[in-house]
């Protein structure tokens, strides 16, 4: 566990007495408040939020190469509250096109309650309709990070339909521990398995240091 000490003690927790300043002390960083860069207007009045999927990873190059957590989450979607679905005529696995100032894209709906009003939030972990597409050229001013967090959009449904995008295993549909992968207790149980390095040619390498 980092921090590591130099004689080779560590811990897991990086500050347990006091912070790296000359003082000791931990030092709060002011920021001055600013408009948002993007408020809603009459044309785009649906806030959109956007973050990551529990599954995935940043955009998922790697765990999108799983099976099971592809199947999980086989595509992307925006989240809308059952009273903007009401208002709007969407139901879950309705198809919309989410405009911008800045971009379009056209992900299905997932009807639920984790958003409220007219309160969207769109994973950003997808390459072919990536939120990307929706959001502008404004950072933040200390951590140049992108506004995120400020994208108005207008919303658009589209006549086709498809199926729920989030399948029957998912947790989101209250089902616990859906992913499948080995069952380790019945690999355990094997007459073959071993664990490995109990046998002589798995024989484990103990690294030793030295100080220079």
């Amino acid at each position: 566990m980092w921090p590591v000490a130099k004689d080779g003690t560590d811990s897991p927790r990086l500050f347990t007495e006091e912070f790296p300043f000359p003082d000791g002390k931990a030092h709060f960083y002011p920021v001055e408040w600013c408009e948002p860069c993007e408020e809603a207007s009459e044309e785009y009045f649906h806030h959109l939020n956007n973050g990551h999927l529990l599954e995935h990873f940043e955009q998922g190059a790697m765990t999108y190469r799983s099976k099971g957590l592809k199947r999980m989450t086989p595509t992307n979607f925006v989240e809308v509250s059952p009273e903007l679905a009401r208002q709007q005529g969407m139901e879950t696995g309705s198809v919309v096109k989410l405009r911008s100032l800045y971009g379009e894209a056209t992900v299905p709906v997932v009807v639920t309650d984790r958003v409220k009003g007219d309160q969207l939030y769109m994973p950003l972990n997808s390459v072919e309709q990536p939120v990307n597409r929706l959001t502008g050229l404004k950072v933040d001013r200390a951590t140049h990070a992108p506004a995120y967090k400020e994208a108005s959009v207008h919303i658009t449904v589209l006549p086709e339909k498809q199926a729920d995008p989030l399948p029957a295993e998912n947790f989101r549909h209250g089902t616990p521990a859906p992913q499948s992968g080995v069952k380790v207790e019945r690999k355990w149980k094997r007459a073959d398995y071993q664990l490995f390095g109990s046998r002589n040619e798995e024989k484990l390498v103990q690294i030793t240091t030295s100080r220079v």
